[in-house]
């Protein structure tokens, strides 16, 4: 392979240095469509505004024809190209003759030109006729089952709206807003990705089930036990936005400050659901010889548990670790053990526990410290179990790392426990959490021994009352 010699560099230099760069002129069809794709429709949040008149029609688009006959004279095929390409569009779209607009423009060198300038989009209907068949399709799609919706619910609530305006005993809560159909359709605009995934069935669910609902129909009932007709109560849980965003058109301001289950009146669903296990076969019989059970926080709220003892776990797997009484002298004789709360602590406030003596369990780390905390002033009688310097010393090899220790120091430790937690804070990543699993089971049953005969000794332990 030859060299190449000084002349010939010298004339490949000349030739890069004179070619004319690419165009920064002249936007042609494909990339026009895709700038409009990007911006307008794939972009959700400025599209429900072009359909709910938010933001006006038309839409705009330069595209940018040459501006000086140097930009003809240095890309003339070019400039060719761009003129073609938007004739062949335009001659695409005849039911919009308006789509592509043109300018005379004259340059020196050079007779009139006839450019293409800007791409003006008058309607929805345009732009996604310009964006091709699946928008086309999807548009469709959103005018049927809007429309759907709109029409039937406009009938159906037109009867409502009167029955309210002419009943002596209305109230503020069934007033409908004045403008309530312009509401309807933003409502349906907002919620187009919802509709989108509707068949027809659940698009006749809707129209049957919001004319049922009204403020306080679920009075002491959950939502799965509303009295509705036609329609079944997972469907109204399931699309609850939906739901909510259409009503909020008819009651702006009780839908949207409550939610749709509160301003219906529900109960709310249990959660946060603990186990429950008595410890002794007394308390056991006290609970219906039921061995084990899941109790909602609201539940536990308010109903006393039948033991003298209640110790609160952390962890469900160690609280089915915990040693069982066959007699009254056993270890965990009289006692109910409550467990998974985790941070879910705030039932320990409850009347009926400062009753009780109670007892929590958790992991020795920064966050089990800051939940015993939290627990402690729920309860300021309850004892820590397990939770002390002498714990981890005995069982440091056990010791694995906490993720994120807590930063802020809990305000209801003892000067005791809140050395312990300055202590985790500042030990080796490694060396920053004792599990409570980790603790075998003799250890165990010595501090739930110690833990009962401190209680049967204090003076100052609270009552039974089972």
């Amino acid at each position: 392979m030859t060299k190449p010699t000084a002349k010939t560099a010298v004339k490949t230099a000349v030739k890069a240095a004179t070619s004319p760069s690419p165009p920064n002129w002249g936007i042609m069809p494909a990339t026009a469509i895709a700038q409009l794709k990007q911006r307008e429709w794939d972009n959700s949040a400025r599209l429900k505004a072009r359909l709910k008149g938010e933001m006006a029609f038309p839409i705009t688009l330069a595209l940018k024809p040459p501006k000086t006959g140097n930009d003809l004279l240095q890309h003339p095929n070019h400039c060719q190209d761009f003129v073609q390409a938007w004739r062949h569009f335009a001659a695409l779209h005849p039911h919009y003759p308006e789509l592509v607009h043109w300018q005379r423009s004259g340059f020196r060198h050079f007779a009139e030109q006839n450019l293409p300038s800007k791409l003006v989009i008058a309607n929805a209907q345009a732009l996604a006729e310009i964006l091709g068949a699946a928008a086309q399709q999807q548009l469709r799609r959103w005018q049927r089952k809007i429309g759907f919706i709109h029409s039937h619910l406009c009938d159906a609530m037109t009867g409502v709206d009167e029955s309210n305006s002419n009943s002596n005993r209305r109230q503020n809560s069934s007033v409908f807003a004045t403008d309530w159909k312009t509401g309807l359709f933003n409502a349906l605009i907002d919620k187009l990705a919802t509709l989108d995934g509707l068949d027809d069935d659940e698009l006749d669910l809707v129209v049957k089930v919001i004319p049922q609902l009204h403020y306080g129909m679920g009075q002491g009932l959950y939502l799965r036990a509303l009295p509705v007709r036609y329609v079944d109560t997972k469907f109204i849980e399931t699309y609850d936005s939906l739901l909510s965003a259409l009503l909020a058109a008819f009651y702006p301001q009780q839908i949207n400050n409550l939610g749709l289950s509160q301003w219906l009146g529900c109960l709310q669903k249990p959660s946060g659901w603990l186990m429950v296990r008595p410890l002794c076969a007394q308390a056991q019989a006290n609970m219906g010889g039921l061995s084990l059970l899941r109790l909602a926080t609201e539940v536990l709220q308010n109903q006393p548990l039948p033991a003298k003892r209640i110790l609160v776990v952390e962890n469900e797997q160690s609280c089915l670790a915990l040693p069982y009484a066959g007699t009254m002298a056993d270890t965990t004789a009289d006692t109910i053990a409550v467990a998974g709360g985790g941070k879910n602590i705030n039932w320990m406030s409850a009347d009926w526990l400062q009753l009780k003596t109670v007892g929590y369990w958790g992991d020795i780390d920064s966050e089990g410290l800051s939940i015993l905390s939290q627990a402690r002033a729920c309860c300021p009688n309850l004892s820590a179990l397990m939770m002390d310097a002498q714990t981890l010393t005995q069982f440091k090899k056990r010791m694995v790392g906490e993720p994120d220790s807590k930063g802020l120091v809990p305000s209801h430790l003892s000067s005791a426990e809140w050395a312990l937690f300055n202590d985790l804070r500042q030990a080796e990543p490694r060396q920053r959490r004792l599990e409570q699993e980790r603790l075998p089971n003799e250890y165990i049953e010595q501090a739930l021994q110690q833990w009962r005969m401190a209680s049967d000794k204090s003076p100052n332990s609270p009552n039974s009352h089972k």
